[in-house]
């Protein structure tokens, strides 16, 4: 036999969440974006070794450029990035600014050239790194830097142009250009 009404203590079906799952879906929530951003942000060794990659391929192609089209390429290291040059008619050095792969090139501003060495001589910024037409390339080695790595990028006078790996950087002093 029922004492109360119909109803009254029947249990009613909750809708909606709790704080304390709200709270956990946030933390985890939170979490999965952190990891996510983390991942999806771009890593400053990672992008110096892209540019170096870039800048030794462009370096290898200037050297076979200049061999097969009988004129001289040269390139220079600039504040924000670098540039390649070719003689004009009147065989003054212009930089290359059309459309080609030798375009002028800027660096993202924590990427820096550092020291550019042509055998053991020393490179000021805008001295040029020459590629012959006859003659075989001189070695150089080219060093980049972010603020937490150091690449180096070396040429040999074969023409081959590679990027040393960390432990094999040549131990000579990193000199940023002011």
């Amino acid at each position: 036999m029922l004492i109360s009404a119909p109803g009254i203590y029947s249990r009613s079906r909750q809708t909606g969440f709790t704080l304390l799952e709200l709270l956990v879906s946030l933390v985890v929530l939170s979490i999965a974006i952190s990891l996510v951003a983390l991942n999806l942000a771009p890593d400053d060794q990672a992008e110096l070794h892209t540019e170096a990659e870039r800048l030794a391929l462009l370096l290898e192609n200037a050297n076979n450029e200049a061999r097969i089209s009988g004129r001289e390429l040269a390139w220079s290291s600039t504040s924000a990035g670098y540039h390649f040059l070719r003689k004009n008619d009147y065989n003054d050095w212009v930089v290359i600014d059309d459309n080609s792969q030798f375009k002028p090139r800027s660096l993202s501003e924590h990427i820096r050239i550092g020291e550019v060495r042509l055998e053991e001589k020393v490179l000021k910024r805008d001295e040029l790194l020459l590629f012959s037409t006859s003659a075989l390339p001189l070695p150089f080695r080219i060093k980049m830097k972010t603020n937490s790595s150091t690449l180096e990028i070396s040429g040999k006078s074969t023409g081959e142009v590679s990027i040393l790996p960390p432990n094999q950087i040549s131990s000579l002093g990193y000199h940023a250009f002011a």
